[in-house]
């Protein structure tokens, strides 16, 4: 059983009683990394021997293809350019099977009539491309997915504005296509992780709408069957999902009928108890980004936004996410220390030593009032002067302390 869990039900019991509210359900925080080099959103992305491989992608706009790759090394968030793509591509999926990076399908267009059916192959070791049997059907915008060394294509857009259920399985070993079971839920803009030895498709949508879907499904490999999961919390089409900590993430998206579609919400599934989390939520709300683990954390890479003027166009924002602790305990009493100022109407924060962490300030009901990231700090201060009078909730997850902490502010006037 996982203890980390249960412990995080019974530690939001606890504080709901000796406080009156619940905190952030997330048990962990984000912090941004340095850019990528160029903003891109529908990117293919793997991670092999501890570095992150970006392919192509949308750049600026997803009308616009890129035949980028880039290298990311986490050791010290540095970036290198790789040999392009064959071709520019929007939507390809990328996975690593051994050894070797198969970049596949995509095309010119997030929107377009004409998807590839194409199927690079990248060694990383020597740094050359090379072209393998093409796939039975071209499309983008699918579920990708290995196991056993094979590759599943899920789903996705063969061109216009329908989206398939079929899936194709490439053999690695043999070279060889073969025709896999369809999935019961035709859509595109579709995520897939791999979770306890079986597929997970999750969200996407069901036509050119944009409203996203709900709907989990879960294909086991030894049966051949496809199963109904349970549902995500948030609808959404172009989410990116991964395993972490043997949970399974959504991270972002989008459903049009939402009054924000550019979503910075992140779930967890956990898949022993079979219940959805509500995870800490990214600082750049996108559709369509990178995602990958890596070690202890969760990247994030570029993703779709819109611009002040109101275009879709590409972020270059990345963020990573860490736990705090596999099992939360409060900071030693004393470590943070604050000093209510009506006169300035000014809080502030003091430390025993250098700090870094995510401190957030929370209404009553649970909605973030304030929210600062610092960085190796012994103190720090906010204004309050835009705060009604009353009690509010301080939250510090410390990233050097690994342990969560609350406390009251009484603001007054």
């Amino acid at each position: 059983m996982k203890t980390k869990n249960l412990f995080s039900i019974f530690f939001c019991l606890a504080l709901s009683l000796i406080f009156g509210v619940y905190p952030m359900a997330g048990q962990g925080f984000w912090t941004s990394l340095p850019s990528m080099p160029q903003p891109a959103g529908y990117m293919g992305s793997v991670v092999f021997e501890g570095k992150i491989y970006l392919f192509g992608g949308a750049s600026p706009s997803y009308t616009i293809p890129s035949d980028k790759v880039y290298l990311f090394d986490p050791k010290d968030s540095t970036y290198a350019a790789l040999p392009d793509l064959p071709q520019p591509t929007i939507g390809a999926g990328a996975i690593e099977v051994g050894g070797k990076i198969y970049v596949m399908g995509g095309g010119m267009d997030v929107v377009g009539t004409y998807y590839y059916n194409t199927n690079y192959i990248f060694d990383p070791l020597s740094k050359t491309w090379e072209t393998g049997p093409a796939m039975p059907h071209p499309r983008g915008l699918f579920g990708m997915a290995t196991m056993d060394g094979k590759i599943y294509i899920m789903g996705g857009t063969p061109g216009g504005s329908t989206p398939t259920k079929l899936v194709d399985v490439y053999d690695t070993n043999t070279q060889t296509w073969a025709a896999g079971v369809n999935m019961p839920t035709a859509r595109g803009f579709l995520a897939s992780a791999v979770l306890n030895n079986k597929i997970y498709v999750i969200g996407g949508t069901i036509d050119a709408f944009g409203i996203g879907l709900k709907t989990v499904e879960i294909f086991d490999p030894s049966t051949n069957v496809w199963a109904l999961g349970k549902d995500l919390p948030t609808k959404r089409f172009a989410p990116a999902a991964t395993v972490f900590d043997g949970d399974l993430y959504v991270v972002g998206g989008s459903s049009l009928d939402a009054p924000f579609p550019f979503f910075t919400t992140v779930e967890k599934f956990d898949p022993e108890n079979d219940l959805w989390f509500s995870e800490t939520p990214m600082h750049t709300g996108r559709r369509a980004p990178a995602v990958m683990t890596l070690e202890d954390k969760i990247y994030v890479f570029g993703g779709m936004n819109s611009s002040p003027a109101g275009n879709i166009l590409a972020t270059d924002a990345v963020e990573a996410f860490c736990l705090t602790s596999a099992v939360p305990e409060p900071l030693a009493q004393g470590n943070v220390t604050v000093f209510p100022n009506p006169a300035s109407e000014r809080i502030v924060f003091q430390f025993k030593e250098p700090a870094s962490g995510q401190f957030t300030l929370n209404l009553p009901d649970g909605a973030v009032a304030f929210s600062e990231k610092l960085r190796g700090e012994m103190k720090f201060d906010f204004s309050i002067s835009g705060l009604p009078a009353g009690v509010y909730y301080w939250i510090w997850r410390g990233e050097k302390e690994g342990g969560i902490t609350t406390g009251k502010v009484m603001v007054l006037r």
